[in-house]
């Protein structure tokens, strides 16, 4: 897969901050990966920016890239230095939904913000609902992964009603092959040309679980 079709280099967490003008309390090199507005218990945390304040025990979150918070927290701040994650501030009169927005373009802007080798190994440890969500936030494309009688088995973004139920690609969508179903990407034509590589892969892995779920189903029946 050609590295311009994704994105070679993934921005480290301080010179994101820095890039939009935020307060880095904590400075760190690690990549950010990916955005991480609300908590999703399964959603691993590895180089995920955190866009609020984790409740109870910190030490889950301590594989991700950094915090984003509106005002100072001693404890977040300790634990960020203890662990190598960064920790910066936005002004609490900046509403989250123009803060995510803003990140997002930054990330995919510089190419969409993951490292190509660090996204293809949290792809392949994601369950289908996440893996959605993150593809979603990497290449700023809306998806749908849709049934073949035309069911939406789930979506991330602003997706249309109606959706296509086999592969190909018209104005404004592409859909992959993905298993059962198609996965369809929404966006600009440019955006899904430069995704589409990454858009293969993600449509080969749900065709590999479809086929890892059959295979699982036929042995039950066999017993």
């Amino acid at each position: 897969m050609p590295s311009q079709d994704f994105g070679e280099n993934a921005i480290g967490f301080a010179a994101l901050c820095r890039d939009l003008g935020l307060q880095v309390l904590v400075p760190s090199d690690r990549p950010v990966l990916y955005l991480l507005p609300e908590p999703r218990p399964f959603l691993p945390p590895e180089g995920a920016l955190l866009l609020f304040r984790p409740e109870g025990s910190l030490f889950r979150y301590r594989a991700a890239a950094g915090f984003l918070l509106p005002e100072p927290d001693p404890e977040v701040r300790a634990f960020a230095e203890a662990e190598g994650l960064g920790l910066a501030l936005y002004p609490p009169w900046l509403r989250a939904e123009e803060l995510e927005r803003a990140l997002a373009l930054r990330l995919f802007a510089l190419g969409p913000g993951m490292a190509l080798a660090g996204f293809l190994d949290l792809l392949l440890r994601l369950p289908e609902r996440p893996l959605l969500e993150v593809l979603q936030q990497a290449t700023g494309l809306a998806l749908a992964r849709v049934a073949p009688w035309g069911e939406v088995l789930g979506f991330a973004g602003g997706v249309p009603p109606e959706h296509p139920r086999e592969p190909g690609e018209g104005k404004g969508y592409l859909a992959l092959e993905a298993g059962e179903g198609v996965l369809v990407a929404y966006g600009e034509e440019g955006r899904l040309r430069r995704a589409r590589g990454v858009l293969e892969v993600a449509a080969r892995l749900l065709r590999v679980r479809g086929l890892e779920r059959s295979l699982e189903r036929m042995q039950e029946e066999s017993l």
